[in-house]
């Protein structure tokens, strides 16, 4: 009867049903689609919305929990395949406190890409922005025989960087604007771990401002 429903469009009662293939972002938009042919009846608009409430959070569970593995994979991957070549001191400490999974202090992860300057190519790290601390890695793709075949992983390699002090800044000139406090060819170490209050966030990273 379901089936023969000119409402239903011809799909069978299997396209409706959850399976492991089923994108869950369908369900939400499947109830609000219903919902319009049912604008007159406000029991049955009361049960589609709490229909589309309830997917709408389930959707949000599964994204955190989705989110929640990718990020312990990270860290365990970082973990195994780490290479430190800075020294030992407390910062290093507490990054190895970090990256232990159970002390759930990861709050974000992604990629970032250096622009070139006079000294180095565009190098690419893997960012994580901890509770207290913010560390990039130059991560660095293991190319061996034995993991061919099988997911890649990365080696995540913890070390100074050295950057041309002018890389990135707008080179034309502007009318009142100070004159550039770095001379050419002027360098600056680059620290891969960062307390978060000595961290300049910018709205517009690239900016002269």
């Amino acid at each position: 009867i379901c089936e023969a429903n000119h409402l239903c469009r011809r799909l069978t009662l299997k396209d409706y049903l959850p399976s492991v293939m089923t994108r869950f972002t369908k369900y939400k938009m499947l109830f609000e689609a219903m919902k319009k042919f049912v604008s007159e009846d406000p029991m049955e608009s009361e049960k589609l919305n709490r229909c589309i409430e309830c997917a709408d959070n389930i959707l949000k569970c599964m994204n955190s929990a989705r989110l929640k593995k990718e990020q312990e994979a990270l860290l365990k991957q970082i973990k195994a395949n780490l290479d430190v070549q800075i020294p030992n001191d407390d910062k290093l400490q507490n990054l190895q406190d970090c990256l232990e999974v159970a002390n759930n202090r990861l709050i974000h992860s992604g990629t970032l890409k250096l622009l070139p300057d006079s000294t180095t190519q565009k190098t690419e790290f893997e960012c994580c922005l901890f509770n207290d601390i913010f560390v990039f890695f130059q991560k660095i793709p293991m190319q061996s025989l034995e993991q061919r075949g099988t997911e890649e992983s990365f080696r995540y390699i913890l070390k100074e960087h050295q950057r041309d002090a002018n890389s990135g800044r707008h080179q034309r000139s502007r009318t009142g604007v100070a004159p550039n406090k770095y001379s050419s060819g002027q360098n600056f170490i680059l620290t891969p771990i960062i307390r978060l209050e000595h961290l300049l966030i910018k709205k517009k990273a690239c900016g002269g401002n």
